[in-house]
This record gives C-alpha cells, structure tokens and sequence, in this order.
C-alpha cells in the first residue's frame, strides 16, 4: 500500500489528499496547471500503485471548480489507474460534487462517467 500523498492546493492546481490510513481521497480546487504532467504524474503513478493491491474500497471526491483540458486528460487516466480496483475485488465509486447552475461542470462529470465506466454519484452543492 503506497503511502498518503498530499498535495497542497494553490490558483492553479488542485489540492490532493489520498490517505489510505484515514481513507480519506479528495482532489479539489481549479486545475489548470502550466505542467499538467509534473501536477498530475505523482497522483497517476499513487494510483496505480494502490490500485495494485487496494487495501480497502474507495470513494474518490472530485470537488474540481474548473479543469482545463489537459488536466481532464490527466484525471481521466487517474480513473482509469484507479478502476483497475473493481478487478481486484475492491468497490471504486467516484462523488463529483459541482456548484448548483454550473452546468458545464456537471456535464464534464456525466461525460467521465460515461468515458470510464466508473460509478459515480452527483452531488450539488451551493454556488461560493
């Protein structure tokens, strides 16, 4: 089981929190990173690491505000390294959490869904 990675959120890249102690696995904030890969190659290569050999099941939070598209490009990889889960027996269920009237955020959502097969529940939440 690889170790928590944690990655501190400033105005262009997303925080990350994956905790297998605490199960805890959240990424949120804007994304539009100038290097998406030097943001995004540590989370791909946690998560197919864990995916590996996955102690426990996950519920991944995407609280994303905005993504570019290189950064969709990377998250959607990430789900993928990440689903490789349901096949080790261990339950991977994505929570998109979008603000109420951000229809461009809910569809990126339904549109990774659809992409990867993932289960994923929609949560609305208050606009900030």
């Amino acid at each position: 089981m690889p170790e928590s990675l944690i990655i501190e959120e400033d105005q262009y890249s997303p925080g990350v929190i994956f905790n297998p102690t605490t199960n805890e696995y959240k990424i949120w904030g804007k994304s539009l990173p100038e290097n998406p890969e030097k943001m995004y190659r540590p989370v791909l290569e946690w998560a197919e690491a864990f995916a590996k050999d996955p102690s426990s099941d996950m519920t991944l939070q995407l609280d994303l505000v905005y993504l570019n598209t290189a950064s969709t490009k990377w998250l959607k990889q990430v789900l993928a390294a990440l689903g490789e889960m349901n096949r080790k027996g261990k339950k991977l269920s994505i929570e998109w959490v979008y603000e109420e009237f951000d229809e461009d955020m809910q569809d990126l959502g339904e549109d990774l869904k659809n992409l990867t097969g993932l289960e994923f529940t929609f949560t609305e939440k208050p606009e900030e």
